[in-house]
Parts: C-alpha cells; sequence; structure tokens
C-alpha cells in the first residue's frame, strides 16, 4: 500500500475527538443520474451542522454556514461522482465539527488514469495556492465560470484543501478529498465585507 498527501490533510490531529460525527454512503450512479439527490444530500448536512449553531448570531450566522457548506458539500460529492470508476461503488463521507471546524472527507475509488491525473492537478493547485495563510475571500454567492472546482472552493471560502492518494490493494486506486471548512473565519469575512 502506497500513501501520499498532498496539501493541507493532517490539520488536525487523527486522536482529534469531534462535537459533532456524521457518516454517509452514497452511490456515484445515484448522484449522476439525479442531481436533484446530490442538492439534496447536500443540503441535508449543511442543514444538519448550520441549524445546530444558534446563539448571537441566531439566523445570519446559521446562513452563511449553510450557504458555504451547501456549496463546498455540492463540489466535493459532484467531482466524487464524476471521477468514481466504479459507478455503484461506495462514496465515504465523513464529518466531523467541533464548533470552530468542520471537516468533510469524501473518500472513492478511481481508475489508474484518473488517478494519476488528479495527483498532478492537486499538486498544481497547491502549488498555486499558499493554504498557510488567509486568502482574501471573495463573496459566495456570486457564481464563477469554474464554481464546481477544488480551486473555487480556495478562492471563495474559508477553507483548507488536503488529499490522500493510496492503493488499498494492487488493483485498487483510492483518494480522500479533505476540506476543513473554518466556521468563525467564513462568519468574519462575509461580516467585514
Amino acid at each position: 500500500m502506497t500513501d501520499e498527501m498532498i496539501g493541507v490533510f493532517t490539520f488536525l490531529p487523527e486522536y482529534y475527538h469531534p462535537d459533532v460525527f456524521l457518516e454517509i454512503q452514497v452511490k456515484p450512479e445515484d448522484l449522476l443520474k439525479n442531481e436533484k439527490k446530490e442538492r439534496e444530500l447536500s443540503e441535508f448536512i449543511a442543514n444538519y451542522y448550520a441549524a445546530k449553531r444558534v446563539n448571537a448570531y441566531e439566523f445570519r450566522r446559521n446562513e452563511i454556514i449553510f450557504i458555504s457548506l451547501l456549496k463546498i458539500n455540492d463540489v466535493l460529492l459532484n467531482n466524487a461522482a464524476r471521477y468514481s470508476l466504479h459507478k455503484n461503488a461506495d462514496i465515504q463521507i465523513s464529518i466531523l465539527e467541533d464548533n470552530r471546524i468542520i471537516r468533510i472527507d469524501i473518500e472513492n475509488r478511481l481508475g489508474e488514469e484518473e488517478y494519476n491525473t488528479f495527483k498532478e492537478k492537486m499538486r498544481e493547485l497547491v502549488t498555486e495556492f499558499d493554504q498557510t495563510k488567509h486568502l482574501e475571500i471573495t463573496n459566495p454567492y456570486v457564481p464563477k465560470a469554474d464554481e464546481n472546482s477544488l480551486k473555487y472552493l480556495l478562492k471563495n471560502f474559508s477553507v483548507k484543501l488536503g488529499t490522500r492518494f493510496f492503493r488499498p490493494a494492487d488493483d485498487i486506486y483510492a483518494v480522500t478529498v479533505r476540506a476543513y471548512f473554518f466556521v468563525e473565519d467564513a462568519i468574519l469575512n462575509h461580516h467585514s465585507r
């Protein structure tokens, strides 16, 4: 088994204990056949996390979290479904949250060509963006031409991305895309506009 991590994959330690943990399995073919299912899954995840955060910021705070998580999940799920090797294989979704950070992991299987191409694209993306610094966040409400890309997430949201490429067996190519969404940064960046 070979392992390679690109980007910000281990921002939180593996022994990290979140306040909330959610796991979901979905088949790529289900998401590809019906865009509404992909959107409903993204909305479910976004609502689940946004709704539990009622406090001083109330509705506006939840709306910012909801819209951000909705787009982040849309992009991650869409990419995973499109590039899965077997459209009936499971995509594993894991979400951990601790009031400051929401970590989203999307794991799926790729063909060898897609695996190598995606690995190269992630290297290029990491070279282009220095994720150790906070980016100036633009308005997430404005649609962009590349809004279904990981690059779009880095440009427009309080998020850091990392990938883990691994081979659990000789003929299996797997990837986990991990996004760290910084909740308070998203709210502060939105209010400073």
